[in-house]
């Protein structure tokens, strides 16, 4: 009672009136189920109308809607100010409301305030979300963001069958739409760091919008190049690639690179070595012969010049795991070693599945390959790098690099040999 008429008062005061509301709500102590009751409610009032009376509904809507979203402000921006009110059982009903918001039943979207109302949820729900996480709090800071209070919430204990029900009401499509249906870049950035908090808690329901989230990644990075919208990107990579990794197989790994690659020209020039960087790293530096691999086969296609983006690429990534990924290049795609070691691993099938359907596409890679790595073992940048390098990894790297010379010398021999027969084939043919 106390709680909901103050409320009210904050909604028809005056600003030093509220001011003193808002100072004496400091101090209340507010049971979370009293503020579920109220979002419940509003959630309520501003569903969609449904049945035979539907229009007499749609009436009557509009008369709750225009009490309800004040109210709604009130509490959401209670909880700048108040943040230790926040709890998990707001959950359900903000996801209700924000999907009322975009329900074109409810006429919610065209309210001069949808929009800051849908920023205020997200912003709630991030801050939920991240307190169920371990990890609260990102050590990264950029200069146009400033730490809020409420992103200062003590972690969530939560229990197996507490998760499993908060799971139920986690509703992932709902963001997703969000996205689509916005076109406010802040929206957007705020959808996506949800996502990336959403993904390390429940990383099976993002796992099943993974698609639509990586594609609008790679358009968003196309219009907005700002620090924060790559900050965003960033920390959505993070917290998204590992459940990735977690729920998908190969072929989900392989559709991810694929969308990055794809956008590769319109990602701004300045960005690209860092938000690809971010990209091997969190999927994992095993996975370098891959995105290699349809570097390759994208220059195969463009007219752009891929292969220098590749270069300055590897020369950001540790040697060892460059010359490791050239291996399994190698032995895999272009020797066809079935016997290879761990050839039943997860990355290895990841990479067998975008080797070309055609020998002659294969062959072409290969030639782009040879020339590559050749560029690469050259390099100021990787001479330098062997200078800083320890005794014990000096050791790995030689062995590593008899390794690639065995291989690139069997490769040799298997392109000379290809092209013979092709050539044999073709004189009986044309005999």
């Amino acid at each position: 009672r106390i709680f909901a008429s103050l409320s009210l008062q904050l909604i028809q005061a005056n600003h030093l009136v509220k001011e003193k509301i808002r100072s004496g709500i400091k101090q209340l102590d507010i049971d979370p189920s009293i503020i579920e009751q109220e979002l419940l409610s509003i959630a309520l009032s501003t569903s969609p109308p449904t049945g035979p009376k539907k229009k007499r509904r749609r009436v009557s809507n509009n008369n709750d809607t225009s009490q309800s979203l004040p109210q709604l402000t009130v509490i959401l921006e209670m909880f700048q100010y108040k943040p230790s009110s926040i709890s998990y059982f707001y959950i359900a009903p903000l996801f209700k409301i924000l999907s009322n918001i975009l329900d074109p039943e409810t006429h919610l979207s065209s309210d001069n305030a949808s929009e800051y109302i849908t920023q205020l949820i997200l912003s709630v729900l991030t801050s939920i979300t991240s307190a169920m996480t371990s990890e609260i709090h990102d050590e990264m800071s950029i200069e146009s963001t400033e730490e809020s209070e409420v992103d200062k919430l003590e972690p969530f204990s939560l229990t197996t069958s507490l998760k499993k029900k908060l799971e139920t009401e986690y509703d992932i499509q709902c963001v997703v739409r969000c996205i689509h249906a916005s076109t406010n870049p802040t929206i957007h950035n705020s959808c996506l760091l949800l996502l990336g908090y959403a993904a390390r808690v429940f990383p099976s329901k993002v796992f099943s919008n993974i698609m639509p989230i990586f594609t609008f990644m790679g358009i968003s990075s196309q219009r907005s190049d700002d620090n924060y919208t790559f900050f965003v990107i960033q920390k959505t990579i993070e917290g998204v690639v590992p459940a990735l990794i977690e729920e998908g197989g190969s072929t989900s790994i392989n559709s991810l690179l694929q969308v990055f690659i794809d956008q590769l020209g319109e990602i701004p020039s300045h960005r690209r070595l860092l938000l690809y960087t971010v990209l091997i790293q969190t999927l994992s530096l095993k996975y370098i012969s891959n995105i290699m691999l349809l570097f390759f086969k994208k220059q195969l296609e463009d007219k752009n010049d891929v292969i220098s983006f590749v270069g300055n690429l590897c020369k950001k990534l540790p040697p060892y795991d460059i010359i490791s990924g050239y291996i399994n290049l190698f032995k895999l795609v272009f020797l066809e070693d079935e016997e290879f070691e761990d050839s039943e691993s997860l990355q290895h099938k990841s990479l067998l599945e975008l080797v070309p359907s055609k020998k002659k596409d294969t062959q072409k890679i290969y030639l782009l390959a040879l020339e590559f790595i050749s560029d690469y073992l050259s390099s100021s940048e990787f001479v330098s790098k062997l200078l800083s390098v320890s005794l014990m990894e000096e050791q790995r790297i030689q062995r590593q690099y008899l390794e690639l010379f065995r291989c690139t010398l069997l490769c040799s021999e298997n392109y000379k040999n290809s092209v013979n027969n092709e050539k044999y084939l073709e004189k009986i043919n044309f005999a």
